[in-house]
């Protein structure tokens, strides 16, 4: 009898872990979801032709490495050579 009702509690504590992962899967979904929206809040799409004119962050911005207070933010002007498929912009140097 004792085996019985430990075999009916296993499955009662089974049924009760299922019902909490898919409420913590609920739960991931709902937070990934509004992560996403608040990304896509800020993010604005940028359309570039080839030969536009463009500024490029310097490296010290990129790297987050620590700069002079009067150095630069931006290298250039570019000119847009090449766009990718993916959005990456190959860029020639004006100045040189």
């Amino acid at each position: 009898m004792a085996l019985g009702g430990t075999e009916n509690s296993q499955e009662f504590d089974l049924e009760i872990l299922e019902d909490q992962s898919a409420q913590v899967q609920d739960r991931v979904r709902n937070y990934q979801r509004k992560i996403t929206q608040a990304y896509n809040k800020l993010v604005r799409a940028r359309n570039f032709q080839e030969s536009d004119l463009v500024l490029k962050a310097a490296d010290h911005i990129m790297k987050g490495m620590h700069a002079v207070k009067f150095t630069p933010n931006w290298e250039g002007p570019y000119q847009i050579a090449d766009i990718q498929s993916s959005g990456y912009c190959t860029l020639k140097d004006l100045n040189t």
